[in-house]
């Protein structure tokens, strides 16, 4: 079915694009061919006056005529910005709707986001759909809409991990956290660092070395290093002890709820 909507989408747009400017050369055609014919008939009438009858024209008709020549002239100007209107117009409607899927994109990974940091979490089909049409996005806009492609990679897993880990299956949640991490990163994980509510749901179920692997991984793109506490909560977690991951987790306060 998205198959025939490309095709209808790719045969249709030429329509859609050449019909405004169809319509708006139509009006300037009408528009040049009343000034041109009214010029060309008052210049006729001028050289049947003057040279074939021989005789001057009136003052009265010379009064009109450079009356109407005034109103041609005066009128000329406004054939340009009817063309200019409605291109500016289309070119706006398109950019619109161009920028409508990328807003969509932008719109699922904060949706997603969000879910992924909730503090209670139970599996529900709809959200584990939306990480994977998340995903699935995420590869068709990383040329286009690079920056965003780690936060989208980053937070689908996490949501997958932690709905996985829902439905007590830690392997299947263990695999999507070093997913979460095997990315370059992007402008906001890069500052501010990557996420932790899964690894630390996954301390509590006891899976240490898999969230070393995690805090590995993450060192690799999170570069600000006044915020980097990776080294710290690594020796917290191989000496047995509970890290801090303060706002990074979506546990706050970090202690395991009920």
């Amino acid at each position: 079915m998205s198959s025939i909507w490309r095709l209808y989408e790719f045969f249709s747009w030429p329509t859609s694009a050449l019909w405004p400017l169809a319509w708006q050369s139509l009006l300037v055609g009408i528009s040049a061919s009343v000034v041109v014919g009214l010029g060309v008939g008052l210049l006729g009438w001028y050289i049947t006056e003057c040279v074939y009858l021989r005789r001057a024209p009136s003052r009265q008709n010379v009064l009109l005529s450079l009356m109407l020549l005034v109103a041609l002239l005066s009128f000329a100007p406004v054939v340009p910005p009817w063309m200019e209107n409605g291109v500016d117009r289309y070119i706006q409607k398109q950019a619109e709707r161009a920028y409508e899927p990328v807003r969509a994109y932008a719109d699922l990974t904060e949706e997603v986001r969000l879910a992924a940091r909730a503090p209670s979490l139970v599996f529900d089909r709809h959200q584990e759909q939306k990480a994977f049409e998340l995903l699935t996005m995420a590869s068709e806009f990383r040329s286009d809409f690079d920056w965003n492609y780690g936060n989208a990679i980053h937070y689908a897993n996490i949501l997958l991990g932690r709905l996985a880990l829902a439905r007590a299956q830690i392997g299947i949640s263990s695999r999507y956290l070093l997913r979460a991490a095997d990315i370059d990163g992007s402008p906001q994980l890069s500052d501010y660092g990557p996420d932790m509510t899964l690894a630390q749901e996954l301390l509590w179920c006891g899976q240490s070395s898999v969230v070393l692997q995690y805090f590995e991984g993450c060192g690799r793109f999170w570069r600000n290093a006044e915020k980097n506490r990776l080294q710290e909560w690594s020796d917290a977690v191989c000496v047995g002890l509970a890290p801090n991951f303060g706002t990074r987790s979506g546990f706050n306060p970090t202690r395991r709820p009920r």
